[in-house]
Parts: C-alpha cells; structure tokens; sequence
C-alpha cells in the first residue's frame, strides 16, 4: 500500500524520498551531473519520480529501485521548471 512519503531536492544534484514517520531517507536519486536539482514531482501512485536540473536534463525514477528509467536531454535552461 502506498504510503505518504516526502520528496525534497537539493543543489548537490540529487533528489530524496523521505519517511516522514521515521526521518529516514529511504532512496537517494543521484544523477544531474553535480548540477543542482530544481525540481521535482511524484506520480500519483508513487512509484516513480520526475526530476529536472540546471544540467539540462528531465529524468524519471523508480521508487522502488532508485533506478533512473529514463533520461530526456534538453537545452540549458530545462530545469527550471516542468510546467
């Protein structure tokens, strides 16, 4: 069953999903090249995540994995905002 869960982003590149029961960190999405990561959006199902990053990549992520599943390439500018 899904479960609340907080989804945070960070200028390190990566973005976080979080138990907000426990505070724990249960994955850690690292791939925007060191680039910060502007945003981000969960699925309604919450299985995968939606990044962007100054690095001008869009990638989406499994939840369960922590695998990226795909990566969109775009210009400069793509990460700072997806809509």
């Amino acid at each position: 069953a899904f479960e609340f869960q907080i989804l945070t982003t960070s200028y390190d590149g990566t973005a976080k999903i979080w138990c907000p029961r426990t505070a724990r960190c249960l994955h850690t999405f690292d791939g925007h090249s060191g680039e910060a990561v502007m945003t981000a959006t969960i699925s309604p199902d919450g299985a995968q995540i939606l990044t962007a990053g100054y690095d001008g990549r869009a990638k989406i992520w499994c939840v369960t994995t922590g695998d990226c599943t795909h990566t969109f390439e775009g210009s400069d500018d793509a990460g700072r905002g997806t809509g």
